[in-house]
């Protein structure tokens, strides 16, 4: 599982983590806007440092979710398939 907090710079791969659609329908929108998605992300961050928060309201999620995810991430855990060098 990876660590968020240590993971503190940009990784190009993360925009691997939008589906196709999604990602076809940021950049068309953005597109719309004349922007990049790395304007939005230095906008972002700009604004995270200025005003030490985040742009949207992130709540805990309450036990019962919490829980769910914990055993999902636990069942792909288990089922990641491990390729060895022989």
């Amino acid at each position: 599982m990876v660590d968020r907090a240590a993971k503190s710079t940009y990784d190009p791969k993360d925009r691997e983590k939008l589906s196709g659609n999604l990602a076809a329908q940021v950049t068309q929108t953005l597109a719309a806007m004349h922007m990049f998605v790395s304007d939005v992300g230095a906008l972002f961050l700009r604004s995270l440092v200025s005003n030490q928060s985040f742009l949207l309201e992130l709540k805990m999620p309450s036990a019962e979710p919490r829980e769910s995810m914990k055993e999902s991430r636990a069942t792909m855990e288990k089922s990641k398939v491990r390729v060895c060098n022989a």
